[in-house]
């Protein structure tokens, strides 16, 4: 059995945000360590890092790492609501489309399309994550406007205890308070943030998968994947060097198809392949799968 488990644009939000929880708490150990003197200075930063009060330096370094986690989650999602809308092509819905075309700059319209058009957040998730947004542009835009609903403050408010579960004792209060006070976050918020990034991109890519034409999908995905600048020769080199081997024929086929997301699995976790598509696929010649990548519809 065979299944497709993450979209394009699902590895891209990956490449930006998988290691960020990682990432910051190194640096804040490292800040942790500068606070309290016990870093050393390296030779190359003696004639660039020399603050008068290392203590303060740190805190404001602090805090300006945890601001980069915050902005780094958000765009992070925003990547990859806007990377569904390039080849190969996650969205099926012309008017889904055609909404998301229509978002400009603005990071909370692209959420509230998805909303429309995907089975939604749990209410508390989406309210925090548009406080998330709201935050982001503050902490990035110095004269950025509270543009966050009151209903979405209140829901914080009534779903205070639920959040705490799932976000390791977020404190929906303090961040309110932060939010509105142009504050930064703390290390809990930015983790929050962080982590509900990921599920709602998890969440938002399991229903485009379920969703979508999956042949096409695939298709595109491998024509975008050995056309490298969208050229025809190059799809049909690629195609001698994958099918003209018959002996490695298999192997090469199959080791491409990882490549675009399609994986073996005896348990389904994504969305299902159809078994006599990926046949099909590996009894292709040169020739023939040249011609079935050619024919799948390109998406502009």
């Amino acid at each position: 059995m065979y299944e497709l488990n993450r979209t394009a644009a699902r590895v891209i939000f990956k490449d930006l945000l998988g290691q960020a929880n990682h990432f910051l708490i190194t640096i804040l150990v490292g800040l942790n360590g500068v606070r309290a003197g016990r870093i050393t200075l390296d030779p190359e930063f003696s004639t660039s890092w020399n603050p008068k009060d290392v203590k303060a330096s740190a805190d404001r370094s602090r805090q300006f790492a945890l601001d980069l986690a915050l902005i780094r989650a958000v765009d992070a999602l925003d990547a990859y609501m806007m990377r569904t809308r390039r080849r190969p092509l996650a969205l099926t819905n012309d008017d889904f489309a055609s909404r998301m075309d229509a978002t400009g700059q603005k990071i909370s319209r692209r959420l509230d399309v998805f909303s429309d058009f995907l089975k939604p957040l749990e209410a508390e998730r989406a309210a925090f994550l548009r406080l998330a947004i709201d935050w982001r542009n503050q902490r990035v835009h110095s004269l950025a406007e509270d543009n966050l609903r009151s209903d979405d403050v209140k829901t914080i408010r009534e779903q205070s205890e639920k959040l705490r579960n799932d976000f390791s004792g977020l404190g929906a209060d303090e961040i309110i308070r932060n939010y509105q006070a142009g504050i930064g976050p703390n290390f809990k918020e930015a983790a929050a943030v962080i982590r509900l990034a990921h599920q709602t991109v998890e969440h938002f890519d399991r229903e485009l998968l379920q969703g979508m034409d999956v042949i096409n999908y695939i298709g595109e995905s491998l024509y975008v994947l050995l056309a490298h600048d969208r050229s025809h020769s190059k799809v049909e080199a690629s195609c001698q060097k994958i099918w003209g081997n018959q002996a490695k024929r298999q192997a090469k086929v199959l080791r491409t198809l990882r490549l675009v997301g399609v994986t073996e699995t005896s348990k389904l976790s994504g969305r299902e392949i159809p078994a006599d598509f990926v046949d099909a696929l590996l009894d292709m010649t040169p020739q023939s799968a040249f011609t079935f990548l050619s024919s799948v519809p390109q998406s502009t």
